[in-house]
C-alpha cells in the first residue's frame, strides 16, 4: 500500500472475499408472489435485458461476453420474476479463482461462486434479496460444490451483512487501486491543429 501510495495510486474500493460450506441450505419463502427460476435455455437476450433492468447504466452490454459467461459448464442465471417481469438476477458458476488444491482432477473448480446479484429499483426494500441469494446458494449446492464464495463490495455494507447472515466468513480482501495521470484531466478530445 505504501509503495502504491508513493506512486500516486489511491484506493478506489475494497471487495471482501467470503466463503461458506454449501451444506445446510434450504430455500426461503419469497414475499409478494415473486418466484425465482433458473434459466435452463441460457438466453443471452434475457440475461442482457435483466442486466440492464438491474444494473442500469453499469450493466454489461457486450453480447459476446455474456454468451461466453453462459456457455461455461456450471454457469446458471436465476431470475426473480414478479408477474411477467424479471426484476432480479443472480449469476452463479464455478470459481475461476479456485486454487489448484480446490480443483478436481479434470481441472474443474470445487468452489462455486455468486458472481452477480441484484434487484431492479422497483424490487428493492421488499425482502427479496435474501431469498434470491439463497436460491443461488442452493443451486450451487445442487451442482455439487462443497464450498461457496462471494465477493462483497465494502462500499455497500448491506451486501456484506447479507452474506454474513447467510453464514459467510471473510477469507480475503481485494483492494482496487487507481491512479489518475496528471495529463488525463487536461486531455482534450478536440483534434490537434497541424
Amino acid at each position: 500500500a505504501e509503495l502504491l501510495g508513493s506512486e500516486g495510486f489511491v484506493e478506489r474500493y475494497r471487495e471482501a472475499r467470503m466463503r461458506r460450506k454449501s451444506k445446510g441450505l434450504d430455500l426461503l419463502d419469497i414475499p409478494d408472489g415473486a418466484v425465482v427460476m433458473v434459466d435452463t435455455e441460457r438466453s443471452v437476450e434475457r440475461c442482457l435485458a435483466a442486466l440492464a433492468e438491474v444494473f442500469g447504466d453499469d450493466a454489461e452490454q457486450d453480447a459476446g461476453l455474456v454468451t461466453a459467461w453462459l456457455r461455461r459448464p456450471d454457469c446458471r442465471v436465476l431470475y426473480l420474476k414478479l408477474g411477467s417481469r424479471d426484476l432480479g438476477m443472480c449469476i452463479i458458476a464455478g470459481s475461476e479463482h479456485a486454487k489448484k488444491s480446490e480443483r478436481k482432477p479434470d481441472g474443474a473448480p470445487n468452489v462455486g461462486v455468486v458472481e452477480q446479484v441484484g434487484l431492479s429499483k422497483v424490487a428493492r426494500g421488499k425482502g427479496l434479496s435474501r431469498p434470491l441469494v439463497r436460491a443461488g446458494l442452493v443451486e450451487l449446492a445442487k451442482l455439487g460444490f462443497p464450498e461457496i464464495e462471494v465477493l462483497a463490495d465494502r462500499r455497500r455494507a448491506s451486501a456484506a451483512e447479507l452474506y454474513e447472515a447467510e453464514g459467510f466468513a471473510l477469507v480475503d480482501e481485494n483492494i482496487h487501486w487507481i491512479r489518475r495521470e496528471p495529463w488525463a484531466s487536461s486531455y482534450s478530445t478536440a483534434p490537434a491543429s497541424v
